[in-house]
């Protein structure tokens, strides 16, 4: 069975990357890489944790949650920071704007649940 994939023209590399990912032959690290190396290279990010299901017809994607887009925790986990660095993003929350300022106030909800269970 072939699956055709429509890319945009010079996108040939990352063509060749998902068809790695999905190939049943590759190794899993091989899979792995290239899946990431394709989500970098179409999707722009590389904050998706993946992994392929038993039969490796389809990546599987889990996110873990939006990053902060700048500043001193760039690159973290939102949801990190509220539990590490509360009054950061305490005072960042009513500057951001939307979306973000959405996530940080969910991820400080979140955090202060998790802070109330035994």
């Amino acid at each position: 069975m072939s699956t055709t994939l429509s890319l945009p023209p010079g996108q040939e590399k990352s063509a060749k990357l998902l068809r790695l990912a999905l190939d049943r032959a590759a190794t899993e690290p091989e899979a792995v890489s290239a899946f990431s190396l394709f989500r970098r290279r179409v999707l722009g990010d590389g904050s998706a944790e993946f992994w392929l299901t038993p039969d490796r017809r389809a990546p599987v994607i889990d996110d873990p949650g939006p990053r902060m887009p700048f500043g001193k925790h760039r690159g973290r986990l939102i949801r990190d920071i509220a539990r590490e660095d509360r009054p950061y993003l305490l005072w960042l929350a009513p500057l951001a704007r939307e979306p973000l300022r959405g996530k940080i106030y969910d991820a400080l909800e979140a955090a202060a649940r998790a802070r109330q269970q035994p």
